[in-house]
């Protein structure tokens, strides 16, 4: 990498550690922003990039992630800002749904079951995402997923 590019590539990772603080400036989800994250390297993954990443420390740091969120939670409630629905999955798990619903998995346990056995056997996947915001059930069953529960009134899209 030339001194340029190497300039422009720590420039490019600073102004992204910068949103980032906004982001949670601004209120964002931590959970939520892991869990796009690990879509994110899912799929860099299986398109044959960044096959260097140790997927397995990932999903670590996003269960500590996961796992600090719901203490934040429970420290104060906020649960009329959110809602859960249930996912059932065959096969891989669809991780650019958690970007396009803006969804992520409400514990640890969840988050493992993304990452689950990838044969024929059903899984299910709890999710979060903001009270303002439905799962799409069409989208999702469009990746051979079903939608089973939806926590508040109003239901899926």
């Amino acid at each position: 990498m030339t001194g340029d590019a190497l300039a422009l590539h720590l420039q490019q990772l600073e102004d992204i550690e910068h949103r980032g603080i906004e982001l949670l400036d601004a209120g964002a989800n931590p959970a939520k922003m892991a869990a796009d994250l690990l879509a994110v390297l899912t799929r860099l993954m299986l398109e044959g990039r960044f096959t260097q990443v140790d997927i397995a420390r990932v999903e670590d740091v996003l269960g500590d992630v996961a796992e600090a969120q719901i203490e934040d939670l429970q420290m104060s409630p906020r649960e009329k800002d959110w809602a859960t629905f249930r996912v059932s999955v065959v096969g891989e798990f669809p991780f650019d749904m958690l970007r396009h619903d803006q969804c992520w998995p409400v514990d640890p346990d969840d988050a493992a079951q993304m990452m689950g056995d990838v044969t024929t056997e059903r899984r299910e996947v709890t999710l979060a995402t903001w009270n303002g915001f439905s799962p799409h059930v069409r989208r999702w069953e469009s990746f051979c997923c079903r939608v089973v529960f939806c926590s508040r009134d109003g239901g899926a899209k």
